[in-house]
Order: C-alpha cells, then sequence, then structure tokens
C-alpha cells in the first residue's frame, strides 16, 4: 500500500479552532484600542478647552480662544491667541481622526457639529472672561458628545457658561 501524504481531520479541526480564536481575539483588541481612544479625545478636548479658560484668566493682555472647526471630513480644534483682540495667532491645533464626531445639545437632542449646524458661525467657539472664567459665548456653553463612527462607544462632556466649568459625564 502507498501511504498518502495529507492531513488527518483531526488536523484541520485544530487549526481551524486556533486561527478563529486568533482572529477573534485580534478583533476584540481593535475594538479594546478603539473604544478607549473615544475617552482619551474627548479628555485631551475637555483639558484643552480649560488650558484656553486657565490661560485667559492668567493672561497678561493677551485673549485665548478654542474653535472646533469641520472642514467636512476631519474636525480640527484650534487654540489662538491675540493681544489685540482682532489679530489671532496659532497657539496649538490638531486634528481629530475620521472616526470621531462631535455632536452639541440642540433642544433635547444632539446634533452634529459642522459648518451648517448652528446659526451662530461656521465653527464653535469658547472663549472665557478674564476675571470669573465663565464663557462668554452662547455657542460654547452646552452639553457635547464625542463618539466614533467605528464603535458604539460615547462619551459626553458640558461646558457650563456661568462658571466655565468643563467636565466629562461618567
Amino acid at each position: 500500500m502507498n501511504k498518502e501524504q495529507g492531513y488527518t481531520l483531526l488536523e484541520l479541526i485544530i487549526t481551524i479552532g486556533l486561527i478563529s480564536i486568533a482572529i477573534g481575539l485580534s478583533s476584540f483588541g481593535l475594538n479594546v484600542i478603539y473604544t478607549s481612544n473615544v475617552g482619551s479625545y474627548a479628555s485631551q478636548v475637555t483639558n484643552d478647552i480649560k488650558l484656553v479658560q486657565t490661560k485667559e484668566m492668567a493672561s497678561n493682555g493677551k485673549d485665548y480662544r478654542l474653535i472646533l472647526d469641520h472642514d467636512g471630513s476631519k474636525y480640527t480644534v484650534l487654540i489662538q491667541v491675540s493681544t489685540d483682540g482682532s489679530n489671532w495667532n496659532m497657539y496649538k491645533n490638531y486634528k481629530l481622526p475620521k472616526a470621531m464626531v462631535i455632536k452639541k445639545e440642540h433642544s433635547g437632542s444632539y446634533l452634529e457639529i459642522d459648518n451648517h449646524t448652528f446659526d451662530t458661525a461656521d465653527d464653535l467657539t469658547f472663549e472665557f472672561d478674564v476675571s470669573s472664567g465663565k464663557v462668554l459665548n452662547d455657542s460654547g456653553a452646552g452639553k457635547y458628545e464625542i463618539s466614533s463612527t467605528t464603535t458604539n462607544k460615547t462619551v459626553e462632556f458640558v461646558v457650563i457658561k456661568e462658571n466655565g466649568r468643563v467636565y466629562i459625564v461618567e
């Protein structure tokens, strides 16, 4: 008899099982990475809003503001500084990944922040009073939501107009 070369049924089942487990674990790992990123981006945005407030209150004749801008594909966070209130220079800026979506609560529901959402401006601006730290403009105060289009993870944060407090909703 000729001995035939090949794999047994048991070897094939074990190999397919191991490959299935590896694929399952890798997709779980990617989900954890995307989920944790939503929280880190929300923390980054809220910390930058707090930074602008602190800089404004500690400034000597300088104005600071944070702008959330949406160019149709990505959100950009811009922090600007001015010494005369009209000529703004870049202090810090970064883009959020395309998978991140920022929404603001408006009349009981969340609306995505883009260039056509709010009547106030093409972007959302956070400006603070130099002495009290309260939010100067109505467009900045409110409840926000940052979410990912790749996962169902959502993080909410609030900016209170009266005292400028910024916090993430747990």
